[in-house]
């Protein structure tokens, strides 16, 4: 028997634990035994997204301190308070009464009593669910979204002006570190953006495989399915999908979820129809099959990761949108191929990075990152760099990709390689910032160099 959608979340809340390890293999499990997976999705999501500043609100409006409340009794309480704070359309008491439902259901009639209290008591605090923020009080308002809050009747918040970092720390659920250094480099107003933006609702974008279908194609058999669809510099912005797989034309291959700071990557290193190119951190492939779109299924396209466990599902990206200039080797297969066939006219470094351009779309990540990870992901992407130019021909092309908005992985990187290798000359290096604004996107660094 389907159980419901907050169970679902429930459960997923329960017993996964985003600091240790990603939440997907408990939440599909869960999604595949709810009919209300969208919901069950949006209250996971939602809930790991803004659990810090829940957990403040529990404690500021419950008198309860969140270290004295079971998990159990957490995993139902925290989605509640997300429905309550950032779902305005969700009346109350359907939300509150299936709280209590869940609690006497799973911790007994006291504790049902004591999420019923709770919940009550948060509710009557709320001066408004869902209004305009820009003149409201800030240290008493949650920001939901871009432009609206749910404004409380008493202060819980730090004071922005004295404690910027504490605040937006707080009242967007980030690390502080994170904020800190954001604010170091971008300052305030757009740190405060960046923030905004890793807490937004991200879009879904849509790469046309040009080998079988066109953008304009694309977008008319969506809207024939009354989708809402935008163009977006070669992407679709599709709203109200649901499962992107139930999508038409997906099991045909003619499209590709990508985000538009992603879709810069290849735009930018512009490979050519002639080249011999190596892609040097394929999996899963979304980069791999734009290049063979790219070049017009021409190019000879190498595609390897040092994890083999990962290339499956490349495979699987290049059978289903058909692409036939893609072989895939193993890692330790490079030299014997630059041996057979030549070195590389352009390799492409997707390296590992921290994400933190991608923080919208990995709730768990602010749980997980800290500055030792960044320091370790460095050492790692500068062998990454210095391995590959052993594989790359003169006046080759060698282009550098992350969706990280760190500069130590991004411009401070580049500019420590090219010191030590004066052979490469840098052509042209981008950093996208994430955006809640319309149309709002993913972050990501592309920087390229070519040899001498």
């Amino acid at each position: 028997m389907a159980i419901t959608g907050r169970e679902a979340a429930n459960q997923v809340l329960r017993l996964a634990n985003p600091a240790k390890s990603p939440i997907a293999p408990v939440l599909d499990k869960y999604l595949a035994q709810t009919l209300q997976k969208a919901q069950c999705k949006d209250l996971v999501l939602g809930t790991l997204r803004h659990r810090m500043v829940i957990d403040s609100i529990i404690q500021a409006f419950a008198n309860c301190p969140v270290r004295r409340i079971s998990n159990t009794v957490l995993a139902i309480l925290r989605p509640a308070v997300y429905e309550l704070v950032f779902c305005p359309v969700t009346p109350v008491y359907a939300l509150v009464n299936e709280a209590v439902a869940l609690g006497r259901k799973h911790t007994g009639r006291k504790q049902s009593g004591f999420i019923n209290a709770v919940l009550r008591s948060i509710d009557r605090q709320i001066r408004v669910r869902h209004t305009d923020i820009l003149s409201s009080n800030t240290r008493a308002t949650v920001p939901v979204g871009e432009k609206y809050g749910c404004i409380f009747k008493e202060d819980f918040l730090p004071n922005p002006d004295k404690e910027p970092v504490a605040y937006m720390s707080q009242a967007y659920s980030l690390p502080a570190w994170l904020i800190k250094s954001w604010y170091k480099t971008h300052g305030l107003n757009n740190t405060r953006a960046l923030a905004k933006a890793s807490n937004r609702k991200p879009s879904l974008y849509l790469r046309a495989n040009l080998l079988k279908t066109t953008a304009q194609d694309l977008a008319f058999a969506f809207k024939k399915e009354e989708l809402d669809v935008e163009c977006h510099k070669g992407l679709l912005r599709v709203q109200g999908a649901g499962d992107v797989t139930q999508l038409p034309g997906f099991d045909l291959g003619w499209f590709v979820v990508q985000d538009m700071a992603a879709y810069h990557v290849v735009e930018t290193l512009n490979p050519q129809p002639d080249w011999h190119i190596l892609d040097l951190c394929a999996a899963p492939g979304t980069k791999t099959t734009h290049l063979a779109e790219h070049t017009q299924n021409q190019a000879k396209i190498i595609a390897t990761d040092i994890q083999p466990d990962r290339l499956g599902r490349l495979q699987e990206n290049i059978d289903r949108l058909g692409h036939t200039s893609i072989e895939i080797i193993d890692y330790k297969s490079i030299d014997q191929h630059v041996q057979d066939n030549g070195l590389f006219d352009a390799i492409l470094l997707d390296v590992p990075c921290s994400n933190t351009g991608v923080i919208a779309k990995r709730s768990e990540l602010r749980y997980r990152l800290q500055p030792k990870n960044i320091s370790a992901l460095c050492t790692i992407q500068k062998d990454i760099l210095k391995i590959s130019l052993k594989w790359l021909a003169l006046q080759g092309t060698l282009c550098y990709s992350t969706c990280s908005i760190e500069p130590q992985e991004n411009e401070n990187q580049i500019q420590s390689f090219l010191a030590n290798h004066t052979n490469l000359t840098l052509k042209t290096q981008r950093t996208t910032l994430p955006t809640a604004q319309h149309p709002d996107h993913d972050g990501s660094f592309v920087a390229v160099m070519e040899s001498d």
